[in-house]
């Protein structure tokens, strides 16, 4: 595969999935883990870890993405973790998704943390991050209003759960979710559904951790190399693995 080819096959993957899947990072993105307007589903759950299955449904019924993520959340920073290689989807061919592991792209953090003017993209696989402005004009959680209407009881994943019809409200603009929250679980959202573009996301929540995560996660990492945006991490890092070893002999034109 040439190489620009991959760049723009590897960044709309990516920079897709992320933004439905949650990111814009350090921005305002489409799910909660992402988004401190949507973070309200967790309620008064300010300090967790968990694992998530999340599954996106287009208008007919038919699930176009789906694969494992995973979360840390401590009062308003967010920690989201996917292996780009598990998510099935039929816009992520084979060849894809078996490039992006071989260039380390495959492993992908996405950090917000709460009051910073920047977000972390992170890539472990290449000891690498790029930084992504927060948009001005945020508007802060506590001018968010919630409105929660208890709509049904149902057991999901093994949990006796109360079902929830959540209205968000921010700078005007409304958007409603359902959530099934766990009555053992001081109230957590196992399973949270939202519009998407005709269809749904639907995220379910297991393994979870109702106690502080280490507050590193939420920090670039030391020792990494830093870019400024992801396209310079994505040219910086790709090209370095792209040379040939030293001492091996200079490629035929």
């Amino acid at each position: 595969m040439k190489l620009r080819s991959f760049f723009v096959l590897t960044s709309a993957l990516i920079l897709g999935v992320a933004t439905s899947a949650q990111a814009q990072f350090g921005g305002r993105g489409a799910m909660p883990g992402s988004n401190p307007a949507l973070n309200k589903v967790f309620g008064k759950n300010t300090a967790f870890s968990a694992k998530a299955d999340l599954k996106m449904i287009d208008g007919s019924g038919k699930e176009t993405l789906s694969g494992p993520l995973t979360y840390a959340f401590l009062e308003g920073s967010t920690y989201t973790g996917m292996d780009m290689s598990q998510m099935k989807s039929a816009q992520i061919p084979p060849q894809a998704a078996a490039s992006m592991k071989q260039m380390g792209m495959a492993h992908i953090v996405m950090v917000s943390k709460a009051g910073a003017k920047t977000g972390l993209m992170i890539y472990p696989d290449m000891k690498a991050y790029a930084e992504s402005p927060v948009p001005a004009g945020a508007t802060p959680e506590s001018k968010v209003e919630v409105k929660t209407e208890v709509v049904g009881e149902e057991t999901v994943n093994g949990h006796k759960c109360k079902k929830n019809k959540v209205t968000i409200t921010e700078n005007g603009k409304s958007q409603t979710l359902t959530t099934w929250n766990a009555t053992d679980l001081k109230d957590f959202p196992v399973r949270v559904e939202m519009p998407e573009s005709g269809g749904k996301v639907q995220l379910d929540y297991t393994d979870i951790k109702l106690e502080k995560p280490d507050a590193k996660l939420f920090e670039a990492p030391a020792g990494y190399t830093r870019y400024d945006n992801q396209q310079a991490l994505f040219q910086g890092e790709v090209m370095k693995r792209m040379q040939p070893p030293a001492g091996a002999p200079p490629a035929k034109p």
